[in-house]
């Protein structure tokens, strides 16, 4: 990795990310094969898309093919340059 990645950088970015799993008191659990399993929701229209574990995931990003095609990419914060320039050394 670079001399400047700093990876406060990628939580702050990644923080600033719409979460699509349900919170509030109308919050849902269900038990599968994997433990507890929580709903999962479009961030632009909340259609359900599917159960997420929550032994593996604490943050979950999901937009619908509907809303991708209407609407395009969400507008999201950028990807900082220092986490690009290690993705890229680490494929390369």
């Amino acid at each position: 990795m670079p001399d400047d990645f700093d990876p406060t950088l990628y939580e702050k970015w990644w923080a600033a990310l719409p979460d699509a799993r349900m919170t509030g008191p109308k919050k849902r659990i269900a038990y599968g094969p994997l433990g507890p399993m929580e709903p999962v929701f479009c961030v632009n229209c909340g259609r359900h898309h599917g159960w997420v574990t929550q032994a593996f995931i604490d943050h979950f990003l999901i937009l619908c093919d509907a809303c991708f095609e209407t609407h395009g990419h969400l507008p999201m914060p950028q990807v900082p340059p220092e986490i690009e320039r290690a993705i890229i050394q680490k494929e390369g």
